[in-house]
């Protein structure tokens, strides 16, 4: 801009010489076409030669053209900077990657989104035949979400489960029904102020359904549902640090104890709650791609489990830890999908788990 001023106002000082040369020019001869024989004012009003004025005229030229050229140049800059929507919904797409709880949709939005994963874990057994156990689960779920209002969302999720389980080399058992329904709410009570983080708080309920495995003979059926039901409640912060999006949440899951057990002696298990965790951070690397990496933690606090005749027993706590990487591509204005990889760090954790989700979005 300072260029551009400079340039404008060297054009204005030539225009203005041009003219005195011009208005000096017609005073050297007066109304009768005489000229003015005063040998200082011939002095005062001495012209330019012809090779002064060519030169003259080429600079203007060459200013002007050089101006022009400076305005095409900052309209493109104008064009290839992001708006701050733009920049917005970019940092969305970075927090949907990671995580549903990061983002509310705008008031009046359906959305439906696919969300299939695939977890693998191996471990080795003992007794009663050795060998090594293969789990492979496959979670088709479907989630549906509508915005109440800017600050509030609903939304419901359908999972399908079909668990294969393979025992050595020549062992395998196989189980498909439906997982854990939930009904949740996603809830953002302040305003995002600047220089603070965006907050966000969601409330969880997931429901016995699916086949529970206290219901089910673990030798030879598998489960697909947790077997109780669970309130969750937790916080989700998310901050943009340029280049970067930071983000987190934080947990606390209510189990409900399990008592419909069928069969056997155990009458009665007190589910011990899951605290959990994430942290992470995701870039824009372009305008279509982007990329997130995130650290989960879950810690599950003892169980306890009541016998038939009143004995007990307590569980040992457990942890779960998966590191992600994720990344979202955007094939269309309208059409996006998110891909993780999960690494388990801990012995409950899966060894492998990917994820692919698929979102709709509709104006209603």
């Amino acid at each position: 801009m300072l260029r551009l001023f400079r340039i404008s106002l060297g054009i204005t000082f030539i225009t203005l010489f041009l003219s005195i040369g011009l208005y000096a020019r017609a005073e050297q001869f007066d109304l009768s076409g005489s000229a003015i024989e005063s040998e200082s004012s011939l002095e005062i009003k001495k012209q330019p030669t012809a090779e002064e004025w060519e030169r003259l005229f080429q600079r203007v030229n060459e200013l002007a053209a050089e101006v022009k050229r400076l305005k095409a140049g900052a309209k493109v800059r104008k064009k290839l900077e992001a708006t701050d929507e733009e920049e917005k919904k970019r940092e969305e797409e970075i927090l949907s990657s990671a995580g549903r709880q990061y983002v509310l949709a705008r008031e009046g939005t359906l959305e439906v989104e696919y969300n299939g994963r695939y977890s693998y874990t191996s471990s080795d057994r003992i007794s009663p035949t050795p060998g090594e156990i293969s789990n492979h689960t496959f979670r088709h779920t479907f989630i549906t979400e509508y915005a109440v209002k800017n600050n509030l969302t609903v939304n419901c999720t359908i999972p399908f489960v079909y668990k294969y389980d393979k025992i050595g080399s020549d062992s395998s058992r196989d189980n498909s029904d439906i997982g854990n329904i939930s009904l949740g709410a996603q809830w953002q009570p302040i305003k995002v102020k600047p220089g603070w983080p965006t907050s966000i708080f969601f409330l969880n309920y997931s429901l016995d359904t699916g086949e529970s495995p206290y219901d089910s003979y673990p030798s030879s059926e598998l489960s697909t549902a947790n077997g109780y039901d669970s309130i969750t409640l937790g916080v989700s912060l998310s901050k943009t640090i340029d280049p970067l999006v930071a983000f987190g949440s934080l947990s606390y899951s209510y189990n409900d104890d399990v008592t419909n057990i069928g069969g056997g002696v155990l009458k009665k298990v007190e589910t011990g709650d899951d605290i959990s965790f994430s942290l992470g951070f995701g870039y824009a690397i372009s305008y279509n791609v982007s990329m997130n990496m995130q650290y989960q933690h879950t810690y599950r606090l003892r169980s306890k489990l009541r016998w038939e005749g009143g004995r007990s027993s307590n569980l040992a706590t457990s942890t779960s830890s998966l590191f992600n990487i994720g990344t979202s591509w955007r094939l269309s204005r309208k059409k996006i999908f998110h891909f993780t990889l999960g690494i388990g760090l801990t012995e409950d954790a899966p060894d492998l788990a990917l994820t692919l989700r698929l979102p709709f979005t509709f104006l209603l």
